[in-house]
């Protein structure tokens, strides 16, 4: 659980170096809510903070949300609740 925001640490492998890489944030019903990284990033161990603002820069609710790492033929879903 986090409140008002959460650090999401990842790793990006040397064969995934350089090439798209996409972070984003889902609400309970599928709605993409968030894009945190879209791009191409260096290998190595990164950091981005959330602030649990959606893209238009509103706070959202409290309840349950899915952060999807997406890069080449690489997909991880992590589950993550915020609470206020």
């Amino acid at each position: 659980p986090f409140n008002p925001s959460t650090t999401i640490r990842f790793d990006v492998p040397d064969y995934h170096a350089n090439k798209k890489v996409t972070l984003q944030i889902f609400n309970i019903v599928g709605q993409r809510v968030a894009t945190l990284l879209n791009g191409n990033i260096d290998s190595g161990r990164h950091e981005i903070t959330w602030d649990s603002r959606n893209n238009q820069g509103t706070r959202l609710p409290s309840g349950l949300y899915f952060i999807v790492m997406q890069a080449e033929n690489f997909r991880r879903v992590h589950k993550m609740m915020l609470v206020k």
